[in-house]
């Protein structure tokens, strides 16, 4: 990780136009193929709690729908 924040420190604007979506797109593909899904299935979020947020957010819920949760 520190080698790729290098990379985009030594040029951020080559590295943001010219790099990062295709390393991104390396990741979701071999994410994808370690977890037996489709590419367009696997997202990259900044943490835990944003995609977390995300997906309870698209939830349709019910009446009567029950969220249990644990601390």
């Amino acid at each position: 990780m520190k080698k790729l924040a290098d990379i985009e420190d030594g040029n951020p604007d080559i590295f943001r136009r010219r790099d990062y979506l295709p390393k991104l797109n390396d990741v979701c593909a071999k994410t994808a193929a370690i977890i037996g899904a489709q590419e367009s299935e696997v997202v990259v979020v900044a943490n835990a709690t944003h995609g977390v947020n995300n997906i309870l957010t698209e939830i349709d819920y019910d009446p009567g729908d029950v969220i249990v949760t644990c601390e």
